[in-house]
């Protein structure tokens, strides 16, 4: 797979079947993250930043060394990188809600292809599928993933989204407690003058972080 089949197949095959309005979870793997404009990095060819900088009508000339060019690209380039499959979908009324890298746990299609995979391997108990029955296999598997089944696989992943949120809440108490037992800086300390501040031992900068279970 890469970028282009990618499109080729979502033009093709998956939009005409979408329903209006729908919202699309999509992964950070390399062929779903095709930039549109994207800008060249400082190890790029002089041509290729030359190309890029006069295709988005930015003065240059072929005279310029390879710092400058990079300085124009860093100034003009684009804040946000915008896909090309994000355009295509969004351009037929769809929106793209785009997962966190390295967090495929929360795309509930990871367990529908787990359980896919399961079946597959209780098909193959003499480990001789010919390709023929491999195809056959796989589409038995995909037929058994039911409604049932994704309304069970969205729910956990919605648990599993609702822990990280309160973890991440827990982790910034822990961290803002932390600083607030070593003496974090407030209008009170900025008035005392730095020959009247007490030095901190190492044995009181070592304090542990405040327990966040109820143990």
């Amino acid at each position: 797979m890469n970028g282009n089949n990618f499109e080729k197949w979502a033009e093709e095959k998956l939009l005409p079947n979408l329903p209006q309005k729908s919202v699309i979870v999509m992964d950070n793997a390399p062929y779903h993250c095709h930039q549109e404009n994207k800008a060249p990095t400082k190890y790029a060819v002089k041509k290729e930043m030359i190309d890029w900088l006069q295709s988005n009508n930015i003065q240059c000339s072929a005279d310029m060394k390879k710092f400058q060019l990079y300085e124009l690209i860093e100034k003009h380039k684009p804040k946000e990188k915008v896909y090309r499959i994000d355009v295509a979908l969004k351009r037929r009324g769809h929106a793209v809600l785009r997962l966190p890298p390295y967090m495929c746990e929360l795309n509930p299609i990871e367990l529908a292809w787990a359980k896919i995979k399961r079946v597959v391997k209780g098909n193959n108990i003499r480990g001789d599928l010919s390709l023929t029955k491999l195809e056959e296999a796989t589409r038995e598997a995909q037929s058994s993933v039911s409604k049932i089944d994704w309304e069970g696989f969205t729910n956990h992943t919605l648990k599993l989204e609702q822990h990280y949120w309160e973890q991440d809440g827990l982790m910034e108490d822990a961290i803002d407690k932390f600083v607030i037992e070593l003496g974090g800086m407030d209008s009170s300390d900025s008035e005392v003058s730095d020959d009247s501040e007490e030095e901190i031992s190492d044995s009181e900068l070592a304090q542990p972080l405040p327990s966040t279970s109820d143990d």
